[in-house]
């Protein structure tokens, strides 16, 4: 079987992969919301650059 020592190497890396998928996931989804609100504004004309 595996050690202690590689068990908890395992958890780790699957822990740091899972960690930036939801990353990934929260990052596009706070995204998807800000380019939503960008167009709202523009389409009612809150938007001056």
């Amino acid at each position: 079987g595996l050690t202690g020592e590689q068990i908890t190497i395992n958890k780790t890396k699957q822990y740091s992969a899972e960690k930036r998928l939801v990353g990934k996931q929260l990052t596009s989804v706070i995204f998807r919301y800000w380019l939503t609100g960008l167009d709202n504004r523009k389409a009612t004309g809150f938007l001056n650059l």
